[in-house]
């Protein structure tokens, strides 16, 4: 699976097209993660050359996405006292010096460059859960049992990071 960040904006706001999309090559059946799929009246749509469908989409503004960067910070942060697991180590380190959804260059840039920089942010934290989060077995700490529901949570429940929900 892959994330793909689009910039629609309108008069008086911006938003975010965040699509999930899947390979051909990768079924659902074969493909092992602990982040879930939608289901199926999420709108799934075959590209036009059918290499890849689409999962969901779901419009997220610039602050849905810095919480979700909180959120999953706070988490890996606070479930360790003293030595971080593989998992937190790693997240940690995206979190800190990877790609910024609140950098303060992000919006003056132009929206071509603050969705490259939200989708390496997106696909950055997904690829890292499902990369260490696909060994259930070895999930003994909080951070490997959190992290992957947020994700989850941002790329298919809508309502899960707005003002209303917010966890921090």
């Amino acid at each position: 699976r892959s994330i793909r960040v689009e910039c629609q904006k309108t008069i008086t706001t911006v938003r975010y097209a965040v699509e999930v999309v899947q390979s051909r090559s990768c079924p659902q059946t074969n493909c092992i993660t602990r982040i879930p799929i939608a289901t199926a009246d999420s709108g799934a749509s075959r590209f036009q050359d059918g290499s890849q469908s689409r999962i969901v989409q779901i419009e997220r503004e610039l602050h849905e996405f810095i919480a979700l960067r909180d959120n999953v910070y706070n988490i890996v942060r606070y479930a360790h006292r003293n030595h971080y697991c593989d998992f937190c180590s790693k997240m940690a380190d995206l979190l800190v010096f990877g790609p910024n959804p609140d950098g303060l260059f992000l919006v003056l840039f132009g929206s071509n460059r603050a969705s490259n920089t939200l989708q390496n942010f997106v696909t950055g934290i997904f690829h890292l859960t499902v990369k260490c989060s696909s060994n259930a077995s070895q999930c003994n700490c909080v951070g490997q049992s959190l992290v992957p529901e947020f994700v989850h949570a941002f790329l298919f429940d809508p309502t899960a990071f707005t003002t209303a929900n917010m966890l921090t």
